[in-house]
């Protein structure tokens, strides 16, 4: 008897609790974005039957109901928690190693490899072209965090499978994993803590690789004079991890005089007279304070000087930090296939440029399958 009434008393918990998830998606508002995950998240999808027929629809149906699942923040935190509980150092794919170092895993499927192949052809075909036309070309992939930071790894962890990537990429692409790395041993701090996005210092060093394909000559780090523009950072890493205990940290810039360069945002119009957009300082990211976030074309000249070359970078958002150090030798113009919907190769030709960089993260070439004509 007293089974029986464990038993009732079970199901009807059981019972209670799926009534409350249910009931919360009808009644509680979906929230469109998660400040603490710092992501966009799925809403209720339209259907419509080409959608149910390919799976997109029962995909999305998926992810909204993982989405907008009632306190769903609060479950992530707890997930964590217990992963640590149980001797795990990894959650949804991140570590938590030495020094409060969160390290994506970047566990990839075999649609990764295809977006990379794929992704680092379209490079290759669009590099021969312009070469065929006379522009001084350069190809530069940015390692993960995983692929640096060995000595910041939780005990046990083997990073081997994540190493079989790098396979795919040719000589025609030049990577910094080994001076990073290097860099990262002697006490240099490579990549933020909380993002997967390189600190000023790492824009620096990148700057001083980028220097001798380029063929200018770089500054000393002094004469940057970095700022701190927040010490309250915490970047898309710890959105993601679930390791909400992880303390924040600075974000830091070279020091710039406003009006020095004039910046315009080609795709809405918009113009600035500094590198540094300070509304993002006041939102969760706070990285998009660089050149105001992931826009298609940004135009950067030198209100002081009028003989500068015009560099073009072919970029993800890594290029944005970068800017600041780059500004002190060329103007710049970057473009981002991921939003850019014209042809790359005829605005290099119509604008007569004659120095081209390609310039991504790896995981950004392996994550998508970009449009780069």
């Amino acid at each position: 008897m007293k089974k029986n009434i464990l038993n009732v008393i079970f199901l009807v918990l059981l019972a209670g609790i799926i009534a409350f998830f249910s009931i919360s998606y009808v009644f509680v508002p979906a929230n469109s974005f998660s400040e603490d995950e710092n992501r966009v998240l799925q809403t209720v999808p339209r259907f419509n039957f080409d959608k149910l027929l390919d799976g997109t629809y029962t995909r999305q149906l998926h992810d909204y109901f993982s989405d907008q699942i009632n306190l769903r923040g609060k479950m992530v935190k707890l997930k964590s928690i217990v992963e640590l509980a149980m001797g795990k150092n990894e959650n949804n794919g991140v570590l938590l190693g030495k020094d409060d170092y969160l390290i994506e895993t970047h566990q990839y499927t075999d649609d990764n490899y295809s977006y990379l192949r794929k992704n680092l052809l379209k490079i290759e075909k669009l590099m021969q072209n312009l070469a065929e036309n006379d522009v001084k070309i350069n190809s530069v992939l940015i390692p993960r965090k995983v692929d640096v930071l060995k000595n910041q790894f939780p005990p046990y962890y083997s990073d081997v499978r994540n190493q079989d990537i790098w396979n795919i990429v040719g000589e025609e692409h030049t990577d910094l994993r080994k001076s990073f790395e290097l860099l990262q041993k002697s006490g240099t701090q490579i990549f933020y803590k909380t993002d997967h996005h390189w600190t000023a210092e790492g824009a620096y060093y990148a700057y001083r690789e980028l220097s001798e394909m380029l063929e200018f000559v770089p500054h000393s780090l002094n004469k940057f004079n970095l700022n701190v523009l927040s010490d309250s950072f915490l970047g898309t890493t710890y959105s993601k991890s679930g390791f909400f205990f992880t303390p924040a940290e600075q974000i830091k810039a070279p020091l710039i005089e406003n009006g020095r360069y004039k910046v315009t945002i080609v795709d809405t119009n918009t113009e600035f007279d500094t590198l540094y957009d300070a509304s993002y300082l006041e939102n969760k990211d706070k990285y998009s304070t660089f050149l105001s976030g992931n826009n298609a074309h940004v135009k950067i000249y030198d209100t002081q000087s009028q003989d500068k070359e015009t560099l073009l970078i072919i970029k993800d958002s890594f290029s944005h930090s970068l800017a600041p150090y780059l500004c002190e030798h060329y103007n710049l113009e970057l473009i981002d296939p991921r939003y850019f919907s014209g042809s790359i190769e005829e605005y290099i030709k119509e604008n007569n440029i004659k120095n081209v960089l390609f310039l991504f993260g790896i995981d950004t070439l392996a994550s998508a399958n970009l449009v780069i004509r």
